[in-house]
């Protein structure tokens, strides 16, 4: 007689087990979802280091930021002596003193000082549509404090990490230059190293 070889149900069973929970071990070290708001994150990182970057050569090149210029903003030149965001944005929903950077919040309608750095080809415009289309879920957030005494302070322009990685990396940012940073970008009085934050901001430079 001819033997039938194959598995029996419980080898089947027990294969298939195995493989489950080789699946599970996999995920659970892989982490999908944190994996996904870590791409987030760098995107949105990306895209903060993009507009900081426009804004710094449109003043190197320009000699006024965005924001003062009056080809944009209408009226006569204001001086980066007025405080970011002044009288442009009501910074209803956005972190205390910060404004976000996409028309939400601002009473001038969609930021005409974003236009300006795609006219002057600073940015595309695509890159200004992406960052107004987006920011209902990656918001951008803008800080420049006045000038003071002729001493200019930096731009910043900070966001909100959604992955843990992101999270510490702007909890040891925070420890290491919170003197540096807008206030509302940190807002523990001390730190630990290994506890997550969810309220701190990632701001560049």
């Amino acid at each position: 007689m001819r033997r039938i070889v194959g598995f029996t149900m419980i080898e089947l069973l027990v294969v298939i087990a195995v493989i489950g929970v080789l699946a599970v071990a996999v995920l659970s070290s892989i982490n999908p979802v944190e994996q996904i708001n870590k791409g987030r994150d760098t995107r949105v990182r990306s895209n903060a280091a993009q507009m900081l970057n426009a804004v710094d050569r449109y003043y190197a090149i320009q000699e006024i930021y965005p924001w003062n210029d009056a080809t944009y903003m209408g009226g006569a030149d204001t001086l980066p002596s007025v405080a970011f965001p002044g009288a442009i944005c009501t910074a209803t929903t956005s972190p205390a003193g910060f404004c976000q950077i996409g028309g939400v919040n601002y009473t001038k309608g969609d930021e005409p000082w974003l236009a300006g750095l795609s006219e002057t080809e600073e940015v595309k415009a695509s890159f200004i549509s992406q960052v107004e289309n987006t920011r209902a879920t990656n918001a951008l957030y803008l800080f420049k404090r006045a000038a003071a005494q002729g001493v200019d302070d930096s731009v910043y322009v900070c966001f909100t990490p959604s992955s843990n990685a992101f999270q510490l990396e702007a909890v040891n940012g925070c420890a290491e230059r919170k003197l540096d940073l807008p206030g509302a970008a940190c807002s523990q009085a001390t730190y630990d190293a290994t506890t997550v934050y969810a309220d701190e901001l990632i701001c560049l430079p």
